[in-house]
């Protein structure tokens, strides 16, 4: 079967945020300065400190959030999640999806862990389509291993009945349990 492309999402309004803590980084520079002018020097370092950790903290958010891209196929979901980190998970891989309300973004966890992709366009739409693909493949395992249990009753009663050997029934117990 060849891989077809279900949804894709990018980053939207990643900018919004870090530039925000950017003009905070340069209100309080500005403030420490206006201090200094006041003849209040002892603002001026923690005014600054303070300016320099929110200037650090708009730069980071920017690297951290900006570039999520994530593409969801019948067969995986890749693109790059926070900080850039490229990712390819097959779907099989995956365990649970969320949302992440706050940062408008959708989280995929596997048993590695989880990985989130922030400020996705349409989040919810995502989260909606790899939630239908958890739950059909939650519903295919199921209706396997009852059918599974069906057939190997069948055998069962052909067993009791004579129908079969106690060799050709433990044959295919084997061979429906996986064993």
């Amino acid at each position: 079967m060849e891989e077809k492309i279900l949804i894709e999402g990018n980053a939207k309004g990643a900018k919004l945020i870090p530039i925000i803590v950017a003009i905070l980084s340069i209100i309080s520079f500005v403030a420490g300065f206006v201090a200094v002018a006041m003849a209040e020097d002892y603002m001026l370092v923690p005014l600054c400190v303070l300016g320099v950790i929110l200037l650090v903290a708009s730069i980071t958010l920017f690297v951290y959030c900006n570039n999520c891209t994530i593409c969801v196929t019948n067969k995986r979901v890749y693109g790059k999640a926070s900080f850039g980190a490229r990712v390819d998970l097959p779907i099989d891989s995956i365990s649970a999806v969320g949302v992440l309300t706050i940062w408008n973004g959708i989280s995929v966890a596997t048993s590695s862990g989880a990985i989130k992709f922030l400020y996705i366009k349409n989040a919810d739409d995502i989260h909606k389509t790899l939630s239908n693909i958890i739950v059909n493949r939650q519903g295919k395992v199921l209706s396997t291993s009852s059918s599974s249990a069906d057939e190997l009753k069948k055998y069962k009663e052909l067993f009791d009945d004579g129908t079969i050997t106690q060799e050709e029934f433990d044959e295919k117990k084997k061979q429906l349990l996986g064993l």
